[in-house]
């Protein structure tokens, strides 16, 4: 393996079940030849279609490329899948770890669900791309061997590949936040509902006196829902400005490399989603919840301060 370039391995900043952290981009892939027997190689849902037990893999820490000799028309699902672990344990003995960003909550697919199929073709002067659906076709013209085809294949995917896997984690976390954020409007609604229903009962029964025992804290509660509600939007509002310059440079690597089209159906997803974002909702529910805490406060100091005036009044006259 070549040696590493200081100017071009970076870290950049990844979310892991909503966590910060950093991600190491080396400057050159690590190209390794794994082979595995078909029977110790993992099966993508129950799909027992290994196709070989020769695989090649090119992988920077952002972006992995697996490819295989493929002679058959049927594309497999368990292809490559044992690539895997194996990155994971190798990981796990330099003292890091390998997070695999998912398509989507309790996807269990390792890759893009797009497939590329790189076809030598000597009759060609240049590589050509084409796309049908999720299956791209890159031919290339000369014949080479299975590491340096896996190599090509990579270095024509690594600009936009590795825009696209950030993108799609900062996209993730901004469904997360937004996804999260509902979660905290739906405790802080039920906080208030169980206030009010405890507030309908007579304070001088023993089950008014129960029920109001039990929702103490209600405004604590409350507030502090509030709180996290407001700071995953902020925190969704920022990513939602940086998803949109990711977005902008990936476009930017598919025109210039073409291959990077065949990751447009897993990002379209999201982009679907993102663009039909709105936490108007969110925020309109919320403050109006926050208004009428406020407002019962208020409401309360300014009954406190006419009471305490009147008992000063009565003073002041009884001491005259």
């Amino acid at each position: 393996m070549e040696p590493l370039t200081v100017e071009f391995t970076a870290y950049y900043r990844v979310f892991v079940e909503d966590v910060p952290v950093s991600a190491l981009r080396m400057s050159r892939p690590i190209v390794m030849k794994i082979v595995v027997p078909a029977k110790n190689q993992p099966k993508n849902q129950g799909a027992d279609d290994i196709p070989t037990d020769t695989y090649w893999a090119s992988w920077d820490g952002i972006l992995v490329v697996v490819t295989w000799k493929h002679e058959q028309d049927t594309i497999p699902r368990s292809g490559g899948h044992v690539v895997l672990p194996i990155l994971r344990d190798a990981a796990e003995k330099a003292r890091m770890e390998v997070y695999n960003q998912p398509c989507s909550p309790g996807c269990k697919n390792v890759f893009t669900h797009s497939i590329l199929k790189v076809v030598e073709d000597t009759s060609l002067n240049e590589e050509e791309f084409t796309l049908e659906g999720n299956v791209g076709t890159l031919r290339i013209p000369a014949r080479s061997s299975a590491k340096v085809v896996n190599r090509v294949t990579f270095m024509k995917l690594r600009s936009s590949g590795g825009t696209f896997a950030r993108l799609k984690n900062v996209g993730r976390q901004i469904l997360d936040l937004e996804s999260s954020a509902w979660v905290n409007l739906e405790c802080l609604l039920d906080a208030y509902k169980s206030r009010i229903e405890a507030g309908s009962t007579p304070w001088w029964r023993l089950s008014g006196l129960r029920a109001r025992w039990n929702v103490r804290g209600w405004r604590r509660l409350i507030r502090d829902h509030s709180a996290r509600i407001w700071a995953r939007i902020t925190s969704a509002e920022h990513l939602a400005r940086e998803w949109s310059e990711g977005k902008r440079r990936f476009e930017e690597n598919v025109t210039e490399d073409g291959v990077g089209a065949i990751l447009r159906p897993d990002f379209a997803t999201d982009e679907l989603a993102l663009t039909r974002l709105d936490m108007s909702r969110l925020e309109s529910l919320s403050n109006q919840v926050e208004s009428r805490l406020d407002n019962r406060v208020l409401a309360l100091a300014t009954a406190g301060g006419a009471i305490s005036g009147a008992i000063a009044g009565t003073l002041v006259s009884f001491l005259r």
